[in-house]
């Protein structure tokens, strides 16, 4: 990581110069190499591993701000489009404030992170016996874990199905489909609570990986198709939604709990979930934009374009105009963005006149004049748009606190710790993407809504006395 590390700070130094020198748009690639260089800082220590809720943080950050910046200075794929999809038409000598408290929010997050997450965390045990817990005990008998797993995993495709039969089916637009909530308050029709329990798959599909990564030295191809088959069901929501980022982030937390167990992901496996992954973006990407899907759209090309030429994860175009448009734009919120989550769970069927909850559509509207589709504002812009540009930088100081204390405290450490591997996994991996990438009020909320989805089980697992081991037992890897 050091020499990765140094090569991005001589490049960040050579573009300042550029920029320094006249040439505008070598800005962006500066303050974008910069700020990726700063989220790979606490990697140099072993007790942050990369398959780990900072890992998918940093990830968010070097996808959006490092590499984007890049693209804005080479113009790709063109310099009109450029301008107009991530910049509005904005110079960097526009945005150099902007670009400075951004930079600031990413510095004080980090230093958060680190100073916690990095103070006396235990070492990671891959040996010895399992740590007694509850889970770990009643997850003695492969049947017991199986019907759990299934159950769960047809608690989401039901759900998934209720969901797409109240949207119309998949004949409608993204934004009939997302259920979504205009700029102006109205909608089609939601169907949140449909899509909440749609991921109960997921759960389903972590809880057979871990749980057979676990129990077996080789899986076979029975398990490893049933795995597949899993998750597959548990994307099935995104064709409906063409929601494309939990095609990743599923996908990285279940290769993380191969990381976890196993202590290393074999490279073809890596390869082909990467393989069928970006197939599957480029797939959605083409569904989103009401295209005739064909087979060039499932292409690895297509997929990478397609996930990269967007204004998700931490976008450094979005969070500069964010913070720029502030106050005289997107007034001061004064926190309300954030504590507007709190009204989320009250059904808008019973509440018609509920205010907008997630803040990317009025961004949407006002910035880039889309009237479905949102646009998260991320940590940085979000946390200027409510307190202002200094608070801002104190503020992710405190994040960064609390995304240090919850990596320190629920990384597994234990790696036959199936409580804490499934926790972590589902509850807490995209905690720190969701934050910096998405909205503060969307991460908070996200992390209750997947606790709560393990509550049936963790209440399983409790009532049911935990068997004696026998041949399904999990072994020390």
């Amino acid at each position: 990581m050091l020499p990765v590390l140094a090569l991005e700070i001589a490049a960040a130094a050579l573009f300042f110069t550029h920029w320094a020198l006249g040439s505008d748009m070598s800005g962006f690639a500066a303050v974008g190499i910069l700020m990726g260089a700063i989220t790979h800082a606490p990697f140099l220590s072993t007790r942050i591993p990369v398959w780990s809720m900072w890992g998918m943080a940093s990830f968010t950050v070097t996808i959006g701000a490092e590499l984007r910046g890049v693209l804005m200075l080479a113009g790709y794929p063109s310099e009109a489009f450029v301008e107009s999809f991530f910049l509005g038409g904005k110079t960097f000598s526009d945005l150099s404030g902007p670009s400075f408290v951004a930079l600031g929010t990413i510095l004080a997050l980090t230093l958060g992170f680190a100073l916690v997450a990095n103070r006396s965390a235990p070492a990671i045990k891959s040996h010895g016996p399992a740590s007694p817990n509850a889970l770990q005990s009643s997850l003695a008998s492969e049947p017991f874990v199986v019907v759990v797993a299934a159950s769960y995993l047809m608690v989401g495709a039901v759900c998934t199905y209720l969901y797409t039969r109240g949207v119309g089916g998949i004949a409608g637009s993204i934004g009939e489909r997302r259920g979504a909530v205009n700029a102006d308050g109205t909608t089609t029709g939601t169907f949140g609570y449909y899509e909440f329990l749609a991921g109960a798959s997921a759960v389903g599909a972590m809880l057979l990986l871990i749980y057979w990564l676990s129990a077996r030295e080789h899986l076979g191809p029975g398990r490893i198709f049933v795995v597949a088959v899993a998750f597959t069901s548990a994307f099935g929501i995104n064709w409906v939604t063409t929601t494309r980022a939990d095609l990743v982030y599923v996908s990285a937390a279940a290769l993380a709990a191969i990381v976890i167990i196993r202590k290393h992901v074999p490279w073809i496996t890596a390869l082909l979930v990467g393989t069928i992954v970006l197939g599957a973006i480029g797939g959605l990407t083409a569904a989103r934009a009401a295209d005739d899907v064909t087979r060039e759209n499932f292409s690895v090309s297509y997929g990478i374009d397609s996930g990269i030429l967007n204004r998700n994860a931490y976008d450094l175009g979005k969070t500069l105009r964010v913070i720029d448009a502030v106050p005289e734009v997107l007034p001061y919120e004064n926190g309300g963005t954030i504590t507007r989550f709190a009204l989320a769970p009250i059904p808008r069927s019973f509440w018609p006149e509920k205010p907008i909850i997630t803040p990317g559509p009025i961004v949407g509207a006002r910035l880039y004049g889309t009237t479905r589709s949102g646009v998260p504002p991320g940590l940085s812009g979000e946390l200027v748009w409510n307190f202002g540009r200094l608070l801002a930088v104190a503020f992710a100081f405190l994040f960064g606190l609390l995304l240090g204390g919850i990596e320190k405290r629920w990384y597994p450490r234990n790696t036959q710790d199936l409580t804490g591997i499934l926790i972590y996994l589902t509850v807490f991996f995209t905690f720190g993407k969701d934050l910096l990438g998405v909205s503060v009020g969307n991460a908070v909320f996200g992390v209750f809504g997947d606790f709560l989805l393990l509550v049936p089980l963790l209440v399983l697992v409790r009532l049911r006395p935990g068997p004696r081991r026998d041949r399904y037992s999990p072994v020390t890897m």
